[in-house]
């Protein structure tokens, strides 16, 4: 906890992340009702997560192009990968192609091979809908009125792929029980703009009715090797609805990608439907990644822009992730807002973590203060996150 002159901090953590394999298990697919090897190449692979796009064969290999979500790390795929051409029987060595949501994440097949190779098979693309509802447990802490407020919320999420490349997505959610309506007491400091000092305000309408915690379109685009670019519309999180773009350069065999992310927005009004109110801007960052990998494997980010506030500054960002999908991780940010502006606590700072528990990911981000400065767009991916997670620290 943090208030006034007094700060205390404590995490324990006891599991090592590293050395857990998490949820995957490859699954042998029979080979009984089919004798073709590319029938029971694109089963092993698509029976284990893994989407087939294309298939090419040459004098000399196999041009395997495959799209994937569910797992965390590249270990696993191309785990899969070999496995499922070990079961159908297949001699010729791969080259692989890797996307994801229409993003060109790697690739090992060029243009000559196109030319020299005999198409096999073509997905035909398709439109899907994924919805999944659950129980989520929201805690708020350290707030004035009493340390430990919470929700018990059903949420609802659904994807829509319009095609590999577009998608809408929603987030709806219900609380079943809370005590947020405890959270009274205004913010001390709302300098320079009141972009999140004023969460209470939502919070305190989730009882009872449904709220739309997101609804948004995502075109996903890879004009040229190594560059990606992401455009986003719609409702983008609980206190903010608009529109804006992200680039991001991506080259898997270096250990650093750099990108940039624009965005206007405009501020929710506190009915959590449609309606916005008065506020609006533009936040921007240049953003530079970083992949340590040794002893000590890290990832790190650092963001240069302006916030939601209208304030310009940098945050620092340090984390770990594992094979499991499960990362922990701390940030800070120092902006043009002086101490004395930004009142208690000096500067924004917190902790972050994913856990996954039962093939879900309990993602949490935990502020001493909830202040107006640093505060950046809560958004639901980015491209690096997208991309990063074909290249393991191994």
């Amino acid at each position: 906890s943090e208030r006034d002159d007094y700060l205390s901090f404590k995490f324990i953590y006891k599991k090592d992340a590293s050395k857990d394999s998490g949820d995957y298990k490859y699954r042998r697919v029979s080979n009984r009702d089919s004798g073709d090897r590319f029938d029971l190449l694109i089963r092993g692979l698509e029976g284990n997560g893994i989407g087939v796009d294309q298939i090419l064969e040459s004098t000399d290999f196999i041009g395997l192009k495959v799209t994937q979500f569910q797992y965390t790390n590249g270990d696993n795929i191309e785990d899969i990968i070999y496995k499922a051409k070990r079961d159908s029987g297949i001699k010729k060595d791969f080259k692989t192609d890797y996307s994801i949501a229409g993003l060109e994440a790697f690739t090992e097949i060029d243009e000559n091979d196109f030319e020299e190779s005999n198409l096999i098979y073509q997905r035909e693309e398709q439109r899907n809908l994924n919805t999944a509802t659950r129980l989520t447990f929201r805690p708020f802490l350290a707030a004035r009125e009493g340390f430990f407020k919470y929700s018990i919320l059903a949420q609802n999420d659904t994807e829509y792929v319009i095609r590999d490349n577009l998608f809408f997505s929603s987030n709806l959610k219900y609380s079943i029980k809370d005590n947020f309506e405890d959270l009274t007491v205004p913010p001390r400091d709302t300098y320079p703009a009141q972009v999140r000092s004023d969460v209470k305000e939502y919070l305190r309408n989730f009882e009872n009715r449904i709220i739309i915690g997101r609804a948004q379109l995502d075109y996903h685009l890879t004009p040229r090797k190594k560059n990606h670019f992401m455009f986003t519309a719609g409702i983008l999180e609980e206190m903010f609805s608009g529109y804006g773009f992200e680039y991001l350069f991506f080259d898997r065999s270096k250990n650093y990608a750099l990108g940039f992310e624009a965005f206007h927005v405009k501020k929710r009004d506190y009915d959590l439907r449609f309606g916005t109110m008065d506020y609006s801007n533009v936040t921007a960052h240049m953003n530079l990644y970083y992949r340590n990998y040794g002893i000590l494997p890290f990832d790190a980010k650092i963001s240069a822009g302006e916030y939601l506030a209208g304030d310009k500054g940098l945050t620092f960002e340090l984390s770990r992730s594992y094979r499991n999908g499960a990362e922990f991780g701390v940030f800070a940010s120092f902006t043009d807002v002086s101490t004395d502006q930004f009142g208690e606590g000096s500067f924004d700072k917190g902790i972050f973590f994913n856990i996954p528990i039962y093939k879900n990911l309990v993602n949490y981000t935990w502020r001493p203060l909830t202040k107006d400065p640093a505060a950046r767009l809560l958004r639901k991916n980015n491209l690096y996150d997208l991309l990063v997670r074909f290249k393991s620290y191994d």
